[in-house]
């Protein structure tokens, strides 16, 4: 009993050892975004407002999205949906640039439309642009372009 249990921890050791290290890991040039006319753009076009809205606060106080991926992973990220924001239509959804505190840090302001006396709700978060590491089923890891929520901003 006892030798098949370090057989099988042997095992699990070994495998675990070669996914962390032996695996190839396939890096690729970090994705940029900038600003264009007010509208956060990268090597695939603008960012829609959709994927944006996605890391708002919703009106019912739930904040629970911290990041989306904008590149694709193992299947299709936000640039590559075929509805970046399910909720609403995208001509719904509005944002404009408050600040660029650095190179890869932006302040918005979030706006969606919504039905009823309030009409619109607008959140203002601060964000971070980054290439988030990810493992696909070969073991290999991309970076994928990626938006973190990092915080609020009055």
């Amino acid at each position: 009993m006892q030798f098949k249990r370090l057989q099988s921890s042997l095992f699990c050791l070994g495998w675990l050892f070669s996914v962390v290290v032996c695996c190839p890991v396939a890096r690729a040039e970090p994705s940029q975004v900038w600003l264009d006319q007010g509208r956060l753009m990268t090597d695939k076009g603008p960012i829609p407002p959709g994927c944006l809205a996605r890391l708002m606060t919703r009106l019912n106080g739930d904040n629970v999205v911290a990041s989306i991926y904008l590149g694709r992973n193992s299947l299709r990220g936000c640039l590559d949906a075929n509805v970046p924001f399910p909720q609403q239509e995208e001509s719904e959804i509005n944002y404009q640039i408050i600040a660029q505190p650095s190179a890869n840090r932006y302040a918005l302001n979030v706006c969606e439309s919504i039905r009823g006396s309030l009409r619109q709700s607008c959140n203002k978060i601060l964000i971070k642009v980054l290439n988030k590491d990810y493992q696909l089923r070969d073991g290999r890891v991309i970076p994928v372009l990626s938006l973190e929520k990092i915080g609020d901003v009055k």
